[in-house]
């Protein structure tokens, strides 16, 4: 018989410490090479739209992505990058990532022992920007799922 353990990600194997979107919205003002509008009224905007539809959301997840690709079109916003690394980008601006304690031995405990780890996680970040969270802790898993895709 095959064995496996479903993990999840927040406070299981890393804390995401200190979440102010506000920081991550102001990055990518920054970042962009254009923007039609200031500052002050991007950061408003963002901030305002953001609260109405992530913290509202009950039983549908929304895609952190569009919502990006959103601001993108409406501010005429562009990037050297491509959306997806502005997505990882975005999430390492929203918060202070740190591992749980002794989470690589219990990790290292179950690949021991054979079994088929799978991390789910119910949250806006794309399975890209969670991989890239995890960083190092990647190893141990055989496939990691997020509720936004």
């Amino acid at each position: 018989m095959n064995k496996g353990i479903l993990i999840d990600m927040g406070d299981t194997l890393i804390h995401t410490n200190n979440m102010d979107f506000r920081k991550s919205f102001n990055y990518m003002y920054d970042l962009s090479k254009t923007c039609n509008c200031e500052k002050d009224y991007f950061l408003e905007y963002s901030y305002k739209v953001f609260k109405d539809i992530f913290y509202s959301r009950k039983y549908l997840e929304a895609k952190l992505i569009d919502f990006i690709r959103l601001l993108i079109e409406t501010f005429n916003l562009s990037y050297d990058i491509s959306l997806e690394e502005l997505e990882v980008k975005f999430a390492f601006e929203s918060c202070d990532i740190t591992k749980v304690n002794n989470v690589k031995e219990v990790l290292e405990h179950f690949k021991s022992k054979n079994y088929k780890i799978v991390v789910l996680s119910n949250t806006c970040f794309s399975r890209k920007a969670i991989v890239a969270m995890l960083d190092d802790l990647n190893q141990y898993f055989d496939e990691v799922i997020a509720s936004s895709e």
